[in-house]
């Protein structure tokens, strides 16, 4: 395989212009088109909405942009899904190696990275492309570098919101246009998704 494979990880509840402005740089930078991949149920996070809220705003959110696409992979493993399970599929399926598979996340995922289930292989497995907040401080790669990681820092415009400060406007009343596309916005909306007492359950409304 000579193609590289992009992968952006991220709960995306909701994704929002931020994620869309990196996903487009990162795009452009490296030539490649860019897989949003919507965590299953990462230990980390609780009460995520259903997977296929996610997916269907995900699906919203990146139409008509023929560089980007959906893997829904880890919505539908219906458990607990880690990225190293990913990243070895993505090898096994695609030949990938570790400078074809690119994998993107923020500077406050990479420093928890050690965390995560087998961040040995995650690192042998890929290049991590690392977007960060002007906000942010630089992250410490000592630790990485240690481990053997290839990391390339991404000067992306990283837009200084993010899906928790999305949630609780809803929460609160607040508008939240400008911070996702409108159909993101209406299909929010429509469910009543994110309200006070709401837990986003995966049934019709």
């Amino acid at each position: 395989m000579n193609k590289r494979i992009l992968l952006f990880g991220g709960s995306f509840d909701p994704p929002h212009i931020g994620h869309l402005l990196v996903a487009q740089w990162v795009a452009e930078e490296f030539a490649c088109p860019v897989r949003f991949l919507p965590n299953g149920n990462p230990p980390h996070k609780n009460s995520l909405s259903a997977p296929r809220h996610r997916a269907e705003m995900v699906r919203l959110a990146i139409a008509g942009n023929s560089a980007f696409s959906l893997d829904t992979s880890e919505l539908e493993a219906g458990a607990v899904y880690y990225t190293v399970d990913t990243l070895r599929r993505y090898q096994r399926e695609y030949g990938c190696s570790r400078e074809q598979l690119l994998f993107v996340l923020g500077s406050d995922a990479l420093d928890a990275l050690d965390t995560w289930r087998d961040p040995c292989d995650i690192v042998r497995l890929c290049t991590l492309v690392v977007c960060r907040r002007s906000s942010a401080a630089r992250p410490d790669l000592s630790r990485l570098q240690a481990m053997g990681a290839r990391v390339v820092m991404c000067h992306a415009p990283v837009v200084e919101i993010s899906s928790t400060d999305i949630r609780n406007r809803v929460r609160q009343g607040r508008s939240i246009r400008y911070y996702v596309p409108d159909a993101v916005l209406d299909y929010i909306d429509r469910h009543g998704l994110y309200l006070e007492g709401k837990c986003s359950p995966d049934v019709e409304r």
